[in-house]
């Protein structure tokens, strides 16, 4: 049997959606505090190969107008233990999309991985 309205009223609604691919997509949601920096509509945080921790986090946002990459590393220290801060924040115009109008993962974890190899040959030099 199913009983949708009552689940409903029983499960807590979430800021994000995880996924079974490491890929976390945080949504702003209306009327909600806790909902995340003022300044970001929509943020995903995908998983990239790390030489020295076996994968990182890397957050591509989406933000709704000017944003300092140092107001929202704040923001986030402030909210996260250190081991979950993203490795690199992306600011992008907008996020690649699936045919059916969903962010497309593989892309976003494509393009991290670029980028932690770029910040390790910086760091290695």
């Amino acid at each position: 049997m199913s009983f949708p309205k009552m689940t409903a009223g029983r499960i807590a609604p979430d800021r994000h959606s995880k996924r079974p691919d490491s890929c976390c997509i945080f949504f702003k949601r209306e009327g909600r505090s806790n909902a995340g920096h003022p300044a970001i509509a929509v943020a995903a945080v995908v998983g990239a190969e790390h030489i020295l921790w076996g994968e990182c986090g890397v957050a591509f946002m989406l933000a709704t107008g000017e944003v300092a990459e140092e107001d929202i590393q704040r923001y986030l220290r402030e909210r996260l233990a250190n081991y979950k801060l993203p490795k690199a924040l992306v600011f992008v115009e907008d996020f690649p999309l699936l045919p059916i109008g969903k962010i497309d993962k593989q892309a976003l974890k494509s393009r991290a991985s670029l980028i932690v190899k770029e910040s390790l040959k910086d760091e290695i030099v």
